[in-house]
């Protein structure tokens, strides 16, 4: 696990040409990162191995205040009610994938059971105020929250 995730923090470094981006290998629910240290805190389809709330909770205490936090993230549907957007972004993926091809991200895969988009989208609104929730097309949520500076 440790080599795949240090792989990730070096490519990530190596495309990064903004010279006030640091990368950081570490538990976010550990002790390794205390107190509201940071100016942004970005999850990519991370928080449903964290625990929702938990994970909410936790990436909003290590904002500084005025900080951002955003999470592109994976929930689960909820059928049949969700079936047209499922059918809708079935069609998106296989469209975008002979336009442009498969890319294979070098993360690793691990898959844990998500809550559902509206477990997700109330989870957010009660640990962090004022957040934005979207459910774009393609199986996606995308959350943006401010921390307040007071």
């Amino acid at each position: 696990g440790g080599v795949v995730y240090a792989r990730s923090i070096e490519l990530a470094c190596a495309t990064t040409t903004q010279p006030n981006v640091e990368y950081r290998a570490a538990d976010v629910l550990g002790d390794a990162l205390d107190g509201a240290q940071f100016d942004a805190v970005v999850s990519v389809a991370t928080l449903h191995h964290l625990g929702t709330r938990e994970g909410l909770l936790r990436m909003a205490a290590l904002l500084r205040p005025g900080g951002v936090l955003g999470v592109v993230g994976l929930a689960s549907s909820r059928l049949p009610r969700d079936l047209p957007r499922e059918l809708a972004a079935a069609i998106g993926t296989r469209v975008l994938k002979l336009r442009h091809g498969y890319w294979e991200h070098s993360a690793p895969k691990v898959w844990s059971t998500p809550d559902d988009y509206d477990t997700v989208c109330r989870s957010a609104a009660e640990c962090l105020p004022g957040a934005t929730f979207r459910r774009p097309l393609l199986w996606r949520y995308l959350l943006l929250w401010h921390k307040p500076r007071a």
